[in-house]
């Protein structure tokens, strides 16, 4: 099978940062002469509807999974496997449906975190290839540093191997245990195979892993079961100009960027207090970015503008700093711009990334949700503001962030998976 014009699936579950990324690889495989198409949740089709990617929708209400995960389990490893299973059990056999008449006619199946199982039993069952994407370093251990949602304690090598596999384990357990009861109800489904990254070589999926190098260096251990292609930043989306409002703002000293993103329902809007009154105290601008929990009416002073879901490629690179919940996409989206970055994890890898952040000395420690007030922010503003070594290492990784291209890198795998298969 030749890979020009095949039909790439791409399957993905969870909020936006979870298919951005997607759309992303979408843009870049139709440049490639292929024709990908997007399964996800049906929140998002207007997202695909303006990068003019073929969309299936997936049910769910997302945001309610978000404001779970965030208000009940935080940073909470096992509540959040149980938030997230309480969402997706009562959803999972309408969803497993539209995904296998979804796959139909697919060349290859590049499946995210919450697909994995589902993606890979669909390609297994139509004999064709399947790529896994990931967001964080997941289901490919590594005695670097522990699984993301662990804390990270000096207990050595044999601690941080164990974390990837109790995450492997309970996401398998949990993931096949759902499968299992989705096709007691629908027997035309695939019989469940073996977990994906311990099947066959010729079968089991290369994880790609959408990050920077620059950011978390690949493992000696993912040789040949993972490789880390460099971030799927989604660009500014065809057709769209900024508020007129905003770029009046901007025509002045460069602001401070203040979001929560998905984690914004945290302390039920107390954040904005404390950003407010931390930009105030350092004599900085600000940007809210309210997303869409928020209250709409606020009483801000004239140096803080408040927003809504801003794409982050167009604008990121006009900020000072940028101050965010530390998804994946978010955190990559700031690193390329090469802004100074404090992270206030809410929920899952999140701290995961606030660590990284500071480890790479491109901002202070993260400051938990619980310990954010106008204090520690002040304190925290004041280094990504001043401290020029913060400011110069992140114009430095900005730069070979610049460099990469996640998105190529992606294609070129799937093109060489595609190439490599027999004729047909």
């Amino acid at each position: 099978m030749a890979s020009h014009g095949a039909d790439i699936g791409l399957l993905t579950y969870g909020t936006r940062g979870d298919v951005e990324p997607f759309l992303a690889l979408a843009a870049a495989l139709q440049c490639a002469g292929l024709r990908p198409r997007l399964a996800a949740p049906g929140t998002y089709a207007s997202l695909a509807a303006a990068h003019r990617i073929p969309f299936r929708p997936l049910p769910g209400d997302l945001p309610a999974l978000a404001h779970d995960m965030v208000t009940r389990a935080g940073t909470n490893s096992l509540r959040t496997v149980l938030a997230v299973s309480r969402f997706i059990e009562p959803l999972a056999v309408e969803a497993f449906r539209s995904m296998h008449a979804w796959s139909a006619g697919a060349d290859l199946i590049v499946h995210s975190f919450l697909t994995t199982r589902a993606g890979f039993e669909l390609a297994r069952e139509r004999g064709i290839p399947s790529l896994s994407a990931q967001f964080f370093p997941a289901f490919a251990p590594t005695a670097a540093f522990p699984a993301p949602i662990f804390p990270d304690l000096p207990l050595g090598n044999f601690y941080r191997r164990l974390t990837h596999e109790i995450v492997a384990q309970i996401f398998r357990r949990g993931g096949d245990m759902i499968y299992r009861r989705v096709r007691r109800v629908d027997p035309s489904l695939p019989s469940l195979g073996p977990w994906p990254f311990q099947a066959e070589p010729a079968s089991r999926p290369l994880i790609l892993f959408a990050f920077s190098r620059h950011v978390i260096p690949a493992a000696p251990e993912w040789s040949g079961i993972a490789d880390v292609t460099g971030y799927w930043l989604p660009g500014i989306p065809p057709g769209w100009t900024p508020p007129p409002e905003l770029e009046r703002f901007l025509d002045g000293e460069a602001p401070v960027y203040i979001g929560l993103g998905s984690g914004s329902a945290a302390g039920r809007g107390a954040w904005i207090s404390a950003a407010v009154a931390a930009l105030q105290r350092v004599g900085a601008r600000g940007v809210l970015d309210l997303g869409g929990g928020d209250p709409a009416e606020l009483r801000l002073p004239p140096s803080i503008l408040a927003v809504r879901d801003l794409p982050h490629a167009w604008l990121f690179p006009r900020m000072a700093a940028v101050v965010h919940h530390g998804g994946a996409g978010t955190t990559g989206a700031g690193l390329t711009a090469g802004k100074p970055t404090v992270v206030i994890p809410t929920s899952s890898d999140q701290p995961f990334w606030g660590r990284r952040v500071h480890a790479l000395g491109v901002g202070p420690a993260p400051i938990p949700i619980r310990r954010l007030n106008a204090e520690t922010l002040t304190r925290a503003l004041a280094t990504v503001l001043r401290d020029t070594g913060v400011r110069a290492r992140a114009i430095e990784l900005g730069e070979q962030l610049h460099a990469e291209d996640g998105v190529g890198a992606a294609v070129d795998r799937i093109t060489s998976l595609l190439g490599s298969r027999p004729t047909t």
